[in-house]
């Protein structure tokens, strides 16, 4: 299968958002994104713009305590899962029980939603990265100190290395 890589420079918020703006208007059915990074490198507000690019008109927030929220007013429904919490719960008391019992019925929803045409966007992805399909783009905010944040970008499938491609030519343009 092929597999292709890409870093891109994000200086500042605006070049994050529109590295999501175009995702979201590049994207076609059937796509799979993961967020990975540290708190605060930007994973939410990246959904934010894709959800933007897709025309969703919908107010955009953080899935972190529901781990799922779902958009319908794009051309594409936008699937946000939010896996933060997973790890979390699994030192609760009877915790890597419910965290079994969550993982279960949130892989079971993602099979169901890449069946039919949408946008799913994992964030903290490492949470259920054994359950995930191996065509799915990758994307990795890191932080970069002054010069803002990294962006490092994975595919694997033909639909990724081009969709990688165009993103990489978008953002350079801008």
């Amino acid at each position: 299968m092929q597999e292709v890589r890409a870093e891109i420079a994000l200086p500042s918020a605006s070049s994050t958002y529109k590295l999501g703006f175009a995702l979201g208007v590049l994207a076609d059915s059937q796509l799979l994104v993961t967020l990975a990074g540290p708190l605060g490198a930007g994973k939410t507000s990246f959904v934010k713009a894709l959800a933007s690019g897709l025309g969703i008109t919908q107010l955009i927030g953080s899935p972190t305590f529901t781990m799922l929220n779902e958009y319908y007013s794009g051309r594409l429904p936008l699937f946000h899962f939010d896996l933060y919490r997973l790890a979390e719960q699994a030192y609760e008391p009877d915790g890597r029980l419910a965290v079994e019992s969550r993982l279960g019925f949130l892989v079971g929803q993602l099979e169901e939603f890449l069946e039919g045409d949408c946008l799913v966007a994992i964030e903290w992805p490492e949470h259920i990265r054994d359950y995930l399909p191996v065509e799915r783009l990758e994307i990795c905010l890191q932080y970069a100190g002054s010069r803002g944040r990294r962006c490092s970008l994975r595919g694997a499938g033909t639909t990724q290395v081009k969709l990688i491609a165009k993103l990489s030519e978008a953002v350079a343009c801008t």
